[in-house]
C-alpha cells in the first residue's frame, strides 16, 4: 500500500483518538456537574432512602475534607492529568508513525537505546524494530519539555526551528506551566514548591501561587485553557504532518 496513504491514515487516526479521549473527559466533567445537582435535589427530598443516600454523600465529602481534599479538587486533578496525558500520547503516536514509516529520516541523529542482547533474545526482527522505536520515542519525551518535543516532531519533517510557527511564546509558557502543574499533582500532592516558583520566575510565567499552596483549589480555569490550547496545537501539528506527507515520501526515497 502507498506509504503516503498509510501515513495520512495513521496521523488522522492519532488525532481522532485524541479527540475521542477529550470527548470522554468532557463527559466525565459533565457527569460530575449532573451528580452534584442531583444530590442537591436529593438533599431536599422527604424520601427516607434518598435522605440516607444524601447523608452518605455528605459523610464522604467530610471524610475527604478531613484529609485536606475535596471531591471537587480530586476530580479536577484527575481531569487535568488526563487531558495532559492524552496530549502527550498524541505526540507519542505521531512520533511513532514517523519513525515506523520514515525510519531513514527519523533515525539520522538518534542513539539507539538497545543492547545486542535485546536483539539476540527478541522473538523476531519486527519485535526488535518496535522495541527500538518505542524506547527511542520514550527517551525523547522523557528528556525534553513538551514544547521541545513538538519542535522535534517538526524537525523530523524537515521544518527548521526558525521556520516553526505552531507555538507562539505565550503557548510555550502555558505548555510549560501546565506541565509543572501536572507534575506537582502527581509527585507533590498538588502543592506548589520553591523549585517550580523559581522556574516560573525564570521563564517570566505569570501566576498567583505561593509556596506550599494547594494548586488544586482553582483548577477550572487551567483546565479550560489547557483544553483550548491542546485542541488548537494538536490540530496545527496534525495538519502540518498531513501536508508534509508527500514531501516526506520523496525525501525518504532519496536517502
Amino acid at each position: 500500500m502507498d506509504k503516503v496513504y498509510l501515513f495520512k491514515a495513521q496521523i488522522s487516526e492519532n488525532q481522532n483518538n485524541f479527540d475521542k479521549k477529550k470527548e470522554l473527559i468532557d463527559l466525565f466533567r459533565l457527569h460530575k456537574e449532573i451528580s452534584e445537582k442531583a444530590f442537591e435535589l436529593i438533599n431536599t427530598s422527604q424520601n427516607h432512602n434518598l435522605l440516607l443516600l444524601s447523608n452518605a454523600y455528605k459523610r464522604v465529602n467530610q471524610e475527604l475534607k478531613s484529609r485536606n481534599k475535596t471531591y471537587e479538587q480530586l476530580h479536577n486533578e484527575k481531569v487535568l492529568v488526563d487531558i495532559y496525558s492524552a496530549f502527550e500520547k498524541l505526540l507519542y503516536d505521531h512520533l511513532h508513525t514517523l519513525y515506523s514509516l520514515f525510519p531513514k529520516i527519523c533515525f539520522t541523529e538518534d542513539r539507539l537505546p538497545i543492547r545486542f542482547t535485546d536483539i539476540f533474545l527478541s522473538e523476531s526482527l519486527e519485535s526488535s524494530r518496535e522495541y527500538i522505536i518505542a524506547e527511542t520515542i520514550k527517551g525523547l519525551i522523557q528528556s525534553n519539555t513538551i514544547d521541545k518535543t513538538i519542535e522535534i516532531i517538526l524537525e523530523k519533517i524537515q521544518i527548521k526551528k526558525k521556520e516553526q510557527n505552531i507555538l507562539n511564546e505565550d503557548d510555550k509558557k502555558n505548555l510549560l506551566r501546565f506541565s509543572k502543574i501536572r507534575n506537582l499533582i502527581i509527585h507533590n500532592e498538588a502543592l506548589m514548591n520553591k523549585i517550580v516558583l523559581e522556574e516560573f520566575k525564570k521563564l517570566s510565567i505569570v501566576h498567583s501561587y505561593t509556596e506550599n499552596q494547594s494548586i488544586s483549589e482553582n483548577l477550572d480555569d487551567d483546565i479550560s485553557q489547557m483544553q483550548e490550547l491542546f485542541k488548537k496545537v494538536s490540530e496545527k501539528i496534525t495538519d502540518t504532518l498531513l501536508n508534509k506527507a508527500s514531501q516526506l515520501d520523496i525525501y525518504d526515497k532519496s536517502k
